[in-house]
C-alpha cells in the first residue's frame, strides 16, 4: 500500500509487467511529409521542433521520412536521456512526428495514461532505469528493457484520482511560476524606466510630484568605511555576503566556515558590503535583514550617509551598476577576479534623486522584492509537496 492514500480506497495494488500494459507504437513516416516535427523537453514534454537551420533552409522531405509518427495518447522518450526525465505524453488531435531515435509506445485500458505519466516521475522508476539501462560511455534504456519492468497499480478509479491530484498540483505550480515570471519582468522593466539610463539625467517614469534632474555626486560621498572588528569568538551573528544577498552563514553552508571568526568585520543593519575582487559580477549588498553581524575581512564595509538604503540596494544590483564597478577595476588573478581601484571607484559619478524620491523608489522595489520572495517560496513549497507525494502516493 502507498504511504498516502485517498479515503475509502482499500483494495490492494496489483503487479503488472510492462509487457501487459504497453506496446510499441512508433512507425516510420513514409507518406505524410507535411506533419509537424516535435522534440521532448525534460520539463515541458512534447514541444514543436525548430526546423529552421542556420543556413536558412528547412527540414527536407527525406529527413521527415526518417521520423516516427506519433498519434494522440502516445508516450515517447529518448533512450539516452530518460534518466533525466526526457519523456513526454502526447494528447494532441493531429498526428505529429518525432526523431526515430525516440521510443514510442501506447498503453492498454488497464492503466490510466496520466497516472502512468506521473509514475514515470517517481524514484521507483528511476531505480528501474538504473537497473536495466545498458551501454558504455552513454547509457540507454530501450523499450525492450522497459517491458521487463514491473509496476504496481491500484483500481482505475484510484489511478484517476491520483492523476487528477497531480494535475491540480501542476496547475498550481504553473500558475505560481507565471506569477513569479511576471513579477520579475515588472521589476526588470521598472528598473529600466525608473532609473536614468546612460546619457540621461532623469528617468522615463517617476512618481507624481517629482521633477527636475537627478543630482550628480561621487560614489564615495555617501559612504563612510567601517573598520570595527570582532575580538572574541562568535561575538555576533555570523553572516556571509553572496552575490544574491546577505545570509546567515548556516543558511548557505549549514555550518561555520573556517576555524575562527575573530577579526571579522562587524556590520549593522543598512550597512553596505562590497567585495574586493568580484564587485563587477554583482557581489555588493546592503544588509537589510540583520540588526548586527560579522562579515569576512575580505569585504569592505560602509555606513551609508544621507541616502536611502532601500534605494541604494536597488541601484547596486542593476546590470548597469556592474559596468560602473567594472570601470574602476584592473586585471586580477583570473578572468573572474578583478582588483578594485578604490580611489577611482569613490570618484565615479552617481545620479541620485531627492531623499523623498529615493524613499519612494526604495519602498516600491522593496515591496516588489517581497512579492517575488513570497512567490519564490510558494513555488519551492509546491515543488517540495509534489516531490514528497511522488514518493508516498505510489508503490
Amino acid at each position: 500500500m502507498p504511504e498516502i492514500r485517498f479515503k475509502n480506497l482499500k483494495n490492494e495494488w496489483k503487479h503488472f509487467s510492462f509487457k501487459e500494459i504497453a506496446y510499441k507504437a512508433g512507425i516510420k513516416n513514409s507518406e505524410n511529409l507535411s506533419l509537424e516535427s516535435y522534440s521532448i523537453s525534460n520539463e515541458l514534454g512534447f514541444i514543436p521542433q525548430k526546423e529552421q537551420f542556420e543556413n536558412g533552409g528547412t527540414m527536407s522531405k527525406a529527413d521527415k521520412r526518417m521520423y516516427f509518427i506519433v498519434s494522440s495518447n502516445s508516450f515517447a522518450y529518448n533512450p539516452a536521456r530518460i534518466n533525466v526525465g526526457s519523456l513526454g505524453y502526447y494528447q494532441g488531435v493531429k498526428d505529429v512526428i518525432v526523431s526515430s531515435l525516440y521510443e514510442v509506445f501506447k498503453t492498454s485500458d488497464i492503466i490510466d495514461d496520466l497516472f502512468l505519466l506521473y509514475w514515470f516521475k517517481t524514484n521507483i522508476f528511476k531505480r528501474m532505469i538504473e537497473q536495466y539501462q545498458e551501454g558504455g560511455v552513454r547509457l540507454y534504456f530501450f523499450f525492450d528493457k522497459l517491458q521487463k519492468c514491473q509496476i504496481k497499480i491500484p483500481s482505475l478509479q484510484e489511478q484517476q484520482k491520483i492523476a487528477s491530484y497531480f494535475q491540480k498540483l501542476d496547475s498550481l505550480i504553473q500558475t505560481t511560476s507565471k506569477k513569479l515570471a511576471s513579477l520579475k519582468q515588472i521589476k526588470a522593466a521598472s528598473l529600466q524606466s525608473m532609473f536614468p539610463q546612460e546619457g540621461e539625467t532623469v528617468p522615463k517614469v517617476r512618481f507624481k510630484g517629482f521633477e527636475g534632474e537627478w543630482e550628480k555626486i561621487p560614489f564615495g560621498s555617501f559612504l563612510k568605511e567601517s573598520y570595527e572588528r570582532s575580538t572574541v569568538e562568535n561575538e555576533d551573528i555570523l553572516l556571509s555576503s553572496a552575490i544574491t544577498g546577505v545570509y546567515l552563514n548556516s543558511e548557505l553552508f549549514g555550518h561555520q566556515r573556517g576555524a575562527s571568526n575573530i577579526g571579522y568585520k562587524k556590520i549593522k543593519k543598512n550597512m553596505l558590503i562590497l567585495s574586493a575582487q568580484n564587485l563587477h559580477l554583482g557581489n555588493a549588498n546592503v544588509n537589510l535583514r540583520f540588526e548586527h553581524g560579522l562579515i569576512s575581512p575580505a569585504y569592505k564595509v560602509y555606513e551609508i550617509v544621507n541616502i536611502s538604503p532601500l534605494f541604494l540596494q536597488q541601484w547596486i544590483k542593476m546590470d548597469s551598476t556592474k559596468v560602473f564597478f567594472l570601470n574602476a577595476t584592473t586585471a586580477g588573478a583570473s578572468l573572474c577576479r578583478k582588483n578594485i581601484v578604490w580611489d577611482d571607484l569613490y570618484k565615479q559619478i552617481v545620479l541620485i534623486p531627492s531623499k523623498n524620491e529615493q524613499v519612494k523608489i526604495g519602498l516600491f522595489f522593496s515591496n516588489l522584492d517581497k512579492q517575488i520572495s513570497l512567490q519564490t517560496q510558494r513555488l519551492e513549497k509546491l515543488k517540495q509537496i509534489k516531490a514528497a507525494c511522488l514518493d508516498k502516493m505510489f508503490v
